[in-house]
């Protein structure tokens, strides 16, 4: 009897989750369509060079005691936004990545409904050494900032009276020893469960002011600057404890610059769908689903599994140097590539998947990326590779420096 107690009040609260997820989709989905409308038809003043980036990706986290709404993604023009559902034990932990409470917290939140604007709360770091990794701190040294010189936990300690907290570009950058976590979600609400959603919505009417305040549309004044957005976001992404792959996967679709960048690619083709052309070694088998193919220019194809940054993880091989070999999480996602690579070995359905994609498969190259710069030491990683052949793992943050550093040298930028 107890327990179906129990699976009714989680189907109940599952269900209650479901329901706010259409309900703020619905709203957001509005209040963009209307900025966008504003801005086209010169409604909405912003400046002449300015270039307005919309949200794509809707990421609604269910945790504790709160719903917690961020919104990602930086496109041109603006459709409806893709929701992705999450659950996080904590708020804590969703904003620190460390920690599942605040114990010795910056800020204590008790005010029932409030909104910030480009707050930056921060644990003491050198700020000039971590903005090789992280742009979005560069120059961080000598802005206002909230600064915890020292303590532990969430940086935020949101309090039992508040219902609906709204914070738009604010970053918080957590440490713990030498591992650090960097969020600037453009958009980031966090909502009481027990808050009514008539409460939730003249909140945010009274917040959000679609032809002056603008609040989670991001203006850059050349594309350069969104390239620096573009990366942040995506770090700020995959900062989000057990992130999902098809999240990530959802970002990179949506802003196919940053892999075709950072690889030297002219296009994306995000999960496609190739069937067997023979008999396949399984019988059951009826296609492969890669997350992404990639065109190079001479229309040859590398071929991409994404995987999760693992930040719970310390590292993503096991065993000493003589005996080293990756984590099992790792191994699986190396044996679907190996899978994609024997798929591609046959005639057939190299054709096949030549002829439907427009693409040339001469020499195909097969990239894991998965983990991230705490958890990914080389020279394990390259040891642990001995035993893989022509499959490269990379990590997330090398990812986004070898995005950047295509846009540096190319000089300029090209639509996201």
């Amino acid at each position: 009897m107890a327990g179906r107690r129990n699976r009714n009040r989680s189907s109940r609260a599952n269900q209650l989750f479901l329901v706010f997820c259409k309900q703020i989709a619905g709203l957001f989905d509005t209040h963009f369509s209307f900025v966008h409308a504003g801005i086209y038809s010169g409604r909405s003043n912003i400046p002449s060079d300015a270039i307005p980036l919309y949200p794509s990706i809707l990421i609604a986290t269910e945790t504790d005691d709160h719903y917690v709404v961020e919104l990602t993604g930086a496109t041109d023009s603006f459709s409806r936004l893709r929701v992705t559902r999450h659950k996080e034990n904590s708020t804590s932990r969703y904003l620190s990545r460390f920690y599942d409470d605040a114990i010795s917290p910056m800020v204590t939140v008790d005010t029932a409904y409030m909104c910030w604007k480009s707050i930056p709360f921060v644990d003491d770091a050198d700020f000039g050494v971590l903005a090789a990794r992280f742009p979005v701190l560069t120059g961080l040294e000598s802005r206002y900032r909230l600064l915890r010189k020292t303590g532990d936990g969430c940086l935020l300690r949101i309090g039992q009276t508040v219902e609906a907290l709204l914070m738009v570009d604010c970053l918080f950058v957590h440490r713990r020893g030498n591992a650090f976590s960097v969020r600037n979600p453009s958009l980031l609400l966090i909502v009481s469960k027990t808050t009514p959603w008539t409460s939730v919505t003249e909140f945010l009417s009274n917040s959000m002011n679609p032809t002056k305040n603008l609040w989670g549309l991001s203006l850059v004044a050349r594309h350069t600057a969104q390239d620096l957005l573009l990366a942040g976001q995506l770090q700020s992404l995959f900062m989000i404890p057990d992130v999902r792959e098809t999240t990530v996967g959802m970002f990179l679709r949506d802003h196919p610059v940053v892999l075709c960048r950072a690889f030297g690619a002219t296009e994306l083709i995000y999960e496609p769908y190739c069937k067997w052309q023979c008999d396949p070694p399984d019988p059951g088998d009826k296609a492969i689903n890669p997350d992404i193919f990639l065109k190079r220019p001479n229309s040859d194809c590398d071929i991409f599994d994404l995987k999760r940054p693992l930040l719970s993880k310390g590292s993503i091989t096991k065993g000493e140097s003589r005996r080293r070999r990756f984590i099992d999480y790792v191994a699986e996602g190396i044996a679907q590539l190996a899978h994609y690579r024997a798929y591609l070995s046959i005639e057939k359905n190299m054709r096949y998947v030549e002829q439907r994609f427009g693409l040339r498969i001469r020499e195909p190259r097969f990239f894991l990326i998965v983990g991230f710069y705490e958890n990914v030491v080389l020279d394990h990683v390259e040891q642990a590779g001995r035993s893989v052949d022509d499959i490269d793992v990379i990590d997330y943050d090398t990812v986004v420096q070898m995005y950047l550093t295509a846009v540096t040298q190319d000089g300029d930028s090209v639509s996201a």
